[in-house]
């Protein structure tokens, strides 16, 4: 029941004008299973935004048993809110969520080192399909359940609860793909793509499409569908830097296919003029979005059941291959994550092994083994924070180190709790969810290891004494090098990115050692301003400090303290990441002292 999940209710004074207030209430929930003790329960408020923090800013806190705590003002301008609650017997439960414009502020908390059930019966389902909306909803769908199509449900991030739809999907659809996009009111909605029909058993060829509510209300599936120019099921979905979604290979009506096919859910339309083909006809591949834009195509298994190879990346668009084609040595089983900062983890299980062998792909298309990973009964890759990725081999967590290039033990996930299905997802860098079975029906798990956002702090100063969130974007080996006290070293184009936290308007300064690097503003379609060639070529050779500010399409520059320049973004609004890069071919190129402010 819902009033279980009710952990506390507090009064938020955002100042939205002057002499004025927008009173707000803050709810704290907590999955039923891992519930807060109230009574012994003390909170602390964390506000986050597009803003640095003021001086004399002070967090919220109070006891959880107070419902009608009455909370310091908090700023209007923050955009997510971090919980954190502790009791008197040393638990401790974390939670994140975004600031809607006006309502109730409702956040999810869960305990670190735990993975906790979900509310809501799932039905017991074969080949359901589980995406997240907006990074607040996640929506199931889809699969075979005695010979009916089960019904859709919708869970909300920031209080646990599940809803089922009234009307949910129309079709049966085994192995559907699901993806997300934004209507164009703003409204998110969903595609679910395709997927095998359990009772006639051909793979379908059209798409039913999610119509969100106003400011993350429950929607609903609506009668009107997209019509495929081929069935397809066991496919891989992306969404593209414009939104549209990409289906990628999967079953035809002859088996394999190497066919893609673009999907508009906000013109409601199906097409493949302008797409590429794959090289490799594959079933059941995997596919991601990286950094750049660019699609990362692999694993999946030939029209003779045989593993494939051969590695793909396409452009953008998907409109051509975008970098030579590459081979993999196969296995039984494999899975597929791409990093923040760029490039893609890929692992693949042995054969006949409780093994699995580890690859880099670096964002210039190079591949390096990193080694053999013992103890792998199945494979679940889920992105992290940091840079890094998490894999689930079966019986522990373990998290990839983008700076040493290997996995290492994850002790904020529970052991021996993790994914026994294709259902996984992380709707943000520090919350990862799968679905298990349960008494034998469906339940939806998750656990919490981290509360980094788009919208975190940013430590002063950084790459001076220690990396301070900062990732290379393929395995560092002498391109990238870090050093305490000297910096972040780069050559040949190497290049090291920020992650996790992005920017409206910011102002960047840092200092030059030996040779100047290239900032890198790259937004969310992969898109980048690089500062220091091309059209924000520098104006002379700098020396010393440089300060950095981008302003909606406007960069400005200034030069050991010299004078102000200015130039063109291929952008003039979204958000941003920042990161260093060495020109190609240059050596001895290094910073220091980089000084990142909100503003």
């Amino acid at each position: 029941m819902r009033s279980r999940y009710l952990v506390c209710c507090a009064l938020l004074g955002a100042c939205a004008r002057a002499h004025e207030a927008d009173e707000r209430a803050v709810v704290v929930y907590a999955p039923l299973e891992c519930a807060i003790p109230e009574a012994s329960a003390y909170a602390v408020l964390y506000p986050e935004g597009d803003r640095e923090p003021s001086p004399d800013a002070s967090n919220a806190s109070f006891f959880l048993s107070d419902k009608t705590a009455a909370l310091a003002a908090l700023s209007p301008d923050m955009r997510s809110l971090v919980v954190d609650v502790s009791d008197t017997s040393g638990g401790t439960w974390r939670g994140l969520s975004s600031v809607p414009p006006s309502g109730d502020v409702n956040v999810l908390a869960w305990p670190l080192g735990k993975a906790c059930r979900l509310s809501g019966d799932f039905e017991s389902r074969n080949g359901a399909a589980m995406a997240s909306l907006g990074g607040d909803q996640v929506m199931l769908v889809g699969g075979a359940a005695s010979g009916r199509v089960p019904s859709s449900f919708v869970t909300d991030l920031r209080t646990g609860i599940t809803s089922r739809l009234a009307r949910g999907l129309g079709s049966g659809r085994v192995n559907p793909s699901m993806t997300s996009f934004v209507h164009t009111d703003g409204h998110l909605g969903a595609l679910v793509s395709g997927g095998m029909d359990p009772e006639a058993n051909v793979p379908l060829s059209d798409v039913e499409v999610y119509v969100g509510g106003a400011d993350g209300a429950l929607g609903d599936f609506d009668n009107d569908r997209i019509t495929l120019g081929s069935p397809r099921s066991n496919h891989a979905a992306v969404v593209l830097a414009s939104g549209e979604t990409a289906l990628i290979g999967g079953s035809g009506r002859n088996g394999a296919t190497a066919s893609i096919e673009v999907v508009d859910g906000v013109l409601r339309r199906a097409r493949t003029a302008g797409v590429s083909l794959l090289e490799s006809a594959r079933t059941s591949p995997r596919a991601v979005r990286l950094a750049s834009g660019e699609v990362l195509v692999a694993g999946g298994a030939d029209a003779n059941g045989q593993p494939v190879a051969r590695v793909e990346w396409l452009s953008s668009d998907v409109s051509r291959a975008s970098k030579r084609s590459r081979e993999i040595a196969p296995g039984e089983a494999s899975d597929l994550v791409a990093l923040s900062a760029g490039g893609a983890l890929y692992v693949v299980k042995r054969s006949g092994e409780d093994a699995a062998d580890a690859w880099r792909i670096g964002s210039d298309g190079s591949i390096a083994s990193i080694g053999r990973i013992a103890n792998v009964s199945r494979l679940a890759l889920a992105p992290s924070d940091r840079g890094s990725a998490l894999l689930y081999t079966g019986n522990r967590w373990l998290s990839f180190d983008p700076w040493g290039d290997r996995f290492v033990p994850n002790f904020d996930l529970p052991d021996l709790s993790g994914p026994a299905s294709s259902l996984v997802l992380a709707p943000d860098p520090g919350l990862v969810l799968w679905g298990s079975i349960e008494s034998g029906t469906l339940a939806m798990r998750g656990s919490r290891h981290s509360i980094r956002s788009a919208f975190s702090f940013v430590a002063k100063p950084l790459l001076r004494d220690d990396l301070g969130a900062f990732a290379p974007d393929g395995s560092p080996g002498t391109r990238v090098v870090f050093q305490s006290g000297r910096g972040l070293n780069l050559s040949n184009g190497g290049a090291a990115f920020l992650a996790d936290v992005t920017f409206a308007s910011v102002s960047v300064t840092f200092d030059v050692v030996d040779v100047a690097p290239l900032l890198v503003m790259r937004d969310e379609r992969g898109v980048e301003a690089v500062v220091g060639e091309g059209a924000c070529a520098w104006k002379s050779v700098p020396k010393g400090r440089v300060t950095v500010q981008r302003r909606e399409g406007s960069i400005r520059v200034s030069l050991d303290s010299g004078e102000v320049t200015e130039c063109t973004a291929p952008w003039s609004t979204g958000r941003i990441s920042l990161g260093f890069r060495a020109p190609v071919d240059a050596a001895g190129v290094g910073v220091t002292n980089v000084i990142v402010t909100r503003e």
